[in-house]
């Protein structure tokens, strides 16, 4: 998930751009019900369900 860029000719530099994100949703569930976030990354679960990041609650419906 990198790009390279050329410096001069035959000399390039690698470099990754990383970022953190925090997600919030408010929604309230019944009682044990959870949330899970994901997406196309891998880090996401790849749009699979099995693999998908559990959100945390915090307050009465607020998950992240």
């Amino acid at each position: 998930m990198g790009k390279t860029l050329p410096l001069q000719e035959n000399t390039y530099i690698y470099y990754i751009i990383l970022m953190k994100l925090t997600f919030q949703v408010n929604y309230r569930t019944q009682w044990g019900e959870s949330l899970y976030l994901t997406g196309s990354l891998s880090v996401l679960g790849e749009n699979n369900p099995v693999l998908a990041v559990p959100m945390t609650l915090s307050g009465e419906e607020t998950w992240s």
